[in-house]
């Protein structure tokens, strides 16, 4: 059984309780299944196996006799040929799992395979048959059923006693696990589909009503469960009913609690939005730009002060632009260089007469260690100047 036949076994089942109509055409039993093809009921005995030709290694001229009542015992040592006419039993009577018959490894390949076959029907004469086991075998000789370890269902109780299953009960068994496997599967959806109707269903409908009736019997334990028909006739509307629908829909929308409700909404919402229409008014007026052109007035102002302090400052020196900002950025660079190179913590530079000068690392005259001076004092001021213009700068921001 393959899961895509139980799958369709499923299907069956549930078109089988008009759940679905959905039926899967599945193919229908016949005697050729039960491994029955002959209508003889008289007692079949097999006599003889042999002579075989080109089966195994077995004897060519051989002969597996057999009493035609009682128990017949065949008993040998490893390799003297029990399984291979056990397999040539398999293929011509019944057997759960029939094996290929395989021919001599050491004779060449080709050659026709025959088993000579004696057997008796009743009371009537012995019957000797040519078999090939590329044809069916006589179908009388289903009524014989082989049972060895490999296609014998296998059993050991607590007692360790060994028992043969039969292919007619290991067919019963086997149509049990199906039903428990399907019985889990239903068990499943059952426990789903429960979780999904337990819902509290809305009350509030007359007493005695079509309604009521029918939400009564919408109960999982009860058994005249409701058909889809009968639900979708309930579920529609007449034409009184729509019209009583249009008419309440209109009440609703003129209940004055409902329509007070949606004016404070809106009170509350165009209020907000006011709020912000006045603050974009005052940061787009005429006094906020006129601040904002006073303050870049007064940055621009206090940095050409600044400019002008160092170019007085500096008047003197040997190069020109000394103080402007290309020279600044050289004068941060060799303050981040001296913090960079030595052992001290602060941002000083070289400025006393007998310091090494970062440049040309010699000694600093009286007259470079003065210049050096004022450069520092210079860049201080320059410094002190750029934080009170920002300072100045992010107090009118936050104002506005």
């Amino acid at each position: 059984m393959s899961d895509d036949d139980l799958v369709a076994i499923r299907k069956n089942v549930i078109a089988a309780a008009r759940l679905s109509e959905e039926l899967v055409e599945g193919e229908s039993l016949d005697r050729g299944h039960l491994g029955i093809s002959s209508n003889e009921t008289r007692r079949t005995a097999i006599l003889q196996l042999g002579p075989v030709e080109n089966i195994d290694r077995l004897a060519p001229n051989q002969q597996l006799r057999f009493a035609p009542a009682g128990i017949t015992l065949v008993y040998g040592e490893n390799g003297s040929g029990k399984s291979g006419y056990t397999r040539i039993a398999k293929r011509l009577c019944r057997s759960l799992a029939a094996d290929d018959l395989r021919g001599n490894v050491f004779a060449e390949s080709g050659n026709a395979r025959k088993v000579t076959v004696r057997y008796k029907v009743g009371d009537d004469e012995p019957i000797a048959l040519e078999w090939d086991p590329q044809t069916d075998a006589p179908g009388v000789l289903q009524q014989i059923s082989v049972f060895d370890s490999g296609n014998a269902r296998l059993y050991v109780d607590t007692k360790n006693r060994v028992a043969y299953l039969p292919k007619e009960i290991a067919i019963l068994e086997h149509h049990g696990e199906i039903c428990q496997r399907l019985s889990q599967g239903f068990a499943t959806d059952e426990r789903t589909s429960l979780t999904r109707i337990s819902v509290p269903f809305s009350t509030g409908y007359s007493p005695g009503s079509s309604v009521t009736a029918m939400l009564a019997r919408l109960d999982p334990a009860r058994t005249d469960l409701p058909i889809a028909d009968e639900l979708n006739t309930l579920a529609e509307l007449s034409d009184a009913e729509r019209g009583e629908l249009v008419d309440l829909e209109r009440e609703l929308a003129a209940d004055p609690m409902a329509m007070a409700a949606a004016r404070r909404r809106m009170v509350a919402l165009l209020g907000r939005i006011d709020e912000v229409l006045v603050g974009l008014q005052e940061a787009l007026s005429n006094d906020f730009e006129v601040k904002l052109a006073a303050a870049r007035a007064t940055c621009i102002e206090a940095d050409k002060a600044v400019r002008l302090s160092a170019m007085e400052r500096f008047a003197n020196e040997p190069f020109k632009n000394t103080g402007t900002d290309a020279w600044r950025i050289l004068f941060e660079a060799a303050r981040a260089f001296a913090i960079s190179s030595g052992d001290q913590t602060d941002d000083r530079l070289p400025a006393v007469e007998g310091d090494l000068c970062l440049l040309c690392q010699e000694p600093l005259s009286e007259a470079g260690a003065s210049r050096i001076g004022r450069s520092m004092t210079s860049s201080a001021a320059r410094l002190l100047a750029w934080r009170r213009r920002r300072e100045r700068g992010l107090k009118k921001h936050s104002a506005a």
